[in-house]
């Protein structure tokens, strides 16, 4: 996990890769759930989808798709 200082909060990414085990309880060791708990941090998770039933209802998924062999297409669900 890593973490940068912003003005009014702070900024999270968040990598579950190699998450495998028991994928909640890590969450809880590394104080995931205080961290998004707070309304001014911005928490990026890659492969969320490992952690889908525990994140927050206001929970925004962000999709990637290759449209070319250096671009993206980038879709807010």
């Amino acid at each position: 996990m890593r973490k940068y200082d912003l003005p009014d909060g702070d900024f999270y990414h968040v990598d579950l890769y190699r998450f495998e085990d028991n994928v909640e309880k890590e969450v809880e060791n590394i104080g995931l759930r205080d961290i998004w708990g707070n309304k001014d941090n911005i928490v990026v998770i890659e492969w969320a989808e490992k952690i889908k039933n525990l994140l927050p209802e206001n929970t925004k998924w962000l999709k990637f798709e290759m449209v070319g062999e250096n671009e993206r297409k980038i879709t807010v669900e």
